[in-house]
């Protein structure tokens, strides 16, 4: 003799008791996002890549001069060091920056030297330089 299915029976009338099949347990919805979020987004300082060691070498009135530069900053003040192979160094007396665009003066034996040299794309820096009277070159490489 077969017994009936109690646990199955038992079961059924619970389900119809409760109005039905039992339902799944709800699924909470998400949080609503509240919060918010500042993003600073700074342009890169173009001036930055003046700073380091330098080569470079002018010509003006026809002769060449060539020597090694550095200059560092500290905040928004420039500073530089200029030494040219024959001369030695030479005092820096200005030196401003805008943006990829330095101007520099030192003094060159009797008379300043005033070089406008502009950070080109490739790294290096070309530009003018005015001294002794006349206006020749400059280029300068990093290294």
């Amino acid at each position: 003799m077969r017994r009936p299915a109690a646990p199955a029976l038992l079961l059924a009338l619970c389900a119809l008791a409760c109005g039905g099949a039992a339902a799944p347990p709800a699924t909470p919805a998400p949080a609503p996002v509240t919060a918010t979020a500042t993003v600073k987004v700074t342009a890169p300082d173009p001036a930055a890549a003046l700073v380091g060691h330098w080569s470079w070498t002018s010509v003006v009135g026809g002769e060449t001069y060539a020597g090694t530069m550095d200059l560092s900053r500290d905040g928004t003040a420039w500073k530089g060091r200029v030494l040219e192979n024959a001369m030695g160094e030479m005092a820096v007396t200005a030196l401003t920056v805008e943006g990829p665009t330095m101007t520099l003066t030192v003094q060159a034996g009797d008379s300043p030297a005033i070089v406008k040299a502009t950070l080109q794309p490739d790294g290096t820096m070309t530009g003018k330089v005015e001294a002794n009277g006349g206006e020749g070159t400059f280029s300068a490489r990093k290294g």
